[in-house]
């Protein structure tokens, strides 16, 4: 389970700002939320199903990856 995706997540949920920003730059983003490497992946390519398994995420939250 990795915490950091979760803040990332739910920062994205409560932030149209960080949203305006990661859409902008989506690396940097989850590079400054400390989202590990292969998690990072699993958003840019919208592997929703990878993501939940990996990060332990429920799917309410693998929804906001997806704009």
């Amino acid at each position: 389970m990795s915490e950091n995706t979760k803040k990332l997540l739910l920062s994205l949920g409560e932030d149209p700002n960080l949203v305006t920003e990661f859409k902008k730059d989506p690396k940097a983003v989850m590079s400054r939320f400390e989202v590990p490497a292969d998690h990072q992946e699993m958003i840019i390519k919208g592997d929703k199903d990878g993501l939940k398994e990996a990060a332990g995420l429920d799917d309410a939250m693998c929804r906001l990856i997806i704009f």
